[in-house]
């Protein structure tokens, strides 16, 4: 992430803790805007489809409950995309997109 950083390709960082993608993802994001996430592109860890599973879990309190295995979330501008992803070494994912809102985090199925 260093390189991104340096070159200043990155909006926003949000370390997904404790109040997993619904706690965390808004404290970052300035009005008037919120966050469409693509669950369908989430690589979730076996781990978590488990306790999702055998726990009755709703897909939305996991997401706010656990990191569901992304740790980390950076924002990016669009046209920063190529740049970003051949500036950092870890395997990034593609979550979604920012849209219009107000700082909420929407989970897409």
């Amino acid at each position: 992430m260093l390189p991104a950083l340096e070159e200043n390709l990155v909006k926003g960082l949000a370390h997904i803790t404790g109040g997993g993608f619904l706690d965390n993802i808004p404290r970052i994001l300035p009005e008037p805007v919120s966050v469409e996430i693509q669950l369908k592109v989430v690589p979730v860890s076996p781990v978590f489809d488990f306790l999702v599973n055998n726990g009755k879990m709703d897909l939305e309190e996991a997401y706010r409950v656990f990191n569901m295995g992304i740790g980390m979330v950076a924002v990016i501008a669009a046209e920063n995309r190529n740049a970003f992803l051949g500036a950092v070494t870890e395997e990034p994912v593609l979550l979604g997109r920012v849209v219009s809102g107000d700082r909420t985090v929407r989970l897409l199925r």
